[in-house]
């Protein structure tokens, strides 16, 4: 039996025998980043780059790579390069910041954040934006602050376990501790048997016997 070369074609495809690429040949910068190639996925957006230097898709998805190798430094200095072209880019807005709070450079970090937020109020990673704030006020021992920016996260994510168990934490540093059993209780309930958080359940529990 015969088969059309447009059947064997899709077969290849549907089988992942062909992988996904660009129209220049190349594989997908962003198949590759999406499989955890970051290092291929960095190689592949360095060359488009040098074809369209004002490519935001390649700068983004470059940025994140760069990220997810623990290349911080680099992360943010293809950004700031990114945001010359497109100031407003909230993609790579964020990943100056991020790259900025894993560099430890929290004033700086703090600064891109909140323009995330005012960019894009209901962007795809507002919730992670939130927490890597909470984070830096936590750090800083401003935990009201952290409350509310922990409880934006979870208003975003409320799947997320750990958003609730930063959130229980803020608030027991900030002596709330009916509000922190709320928190590591809605926390067990995304990540049950969790040592850490069982452990906050009964802490506060205690505490608030003895009051």
């Amino acid at each position: 039996m015969k088969v059309c070369r447009a059947t064997v074609l899709l077969l290849l495809l549907t089988t992942g025998i062909i992988h996904a690429q660009s129209s220049s040949g190349r594989p997908d910068a962003l198949v590759l980043y999406r499989k955890g190639l970051y290092r291929e996925a960095e190689k592949v957006t360095r060359l488009e780059l040098k074809e369209n230097p004002k490519s935001m898709n390649a700068y983004t998805v470059l940025g994140w790579s760069l990220l997810a190798l623990g290349k911080y430094a680099q992360a943010v200095q293809e950004s700031l390069r990114a945001l010359q072209i497109s100031p407003y880019d909230n993609r790579i807005v964020q990943i100056v910041g991020e790259g900025y709070h894993r560099m430890g450079k929290d004033k700086k970090a703090e600064r891109y954040f909140k323009e995330y937020i005012l960019l894009t109020p209901t962007g795809r990673l507002i919730d992670e934006v939130y927490y890597m704030l909470g984070e830096i006020y936590v750090s800083r021992k401003e935990y009201k602050k952290a409350d509310i920016v922990f409880s934006a996260a979870t208003y975003f994510n409320p799947d997320n376990a750990m958003w609730w168990y930063s959130l229980g934490k803020a608030r027991e540093l900030e002596k709330e501790y009916k509000l922190a059993l709320q928190a590591y209780k809605q926390a067990a309930e995304m990540s049950s048997g969790s040592i850490e958080i069982d452990k906050g359940i009964q802490r506060m529990r205690k505490i608030i016997e003895m009051q």
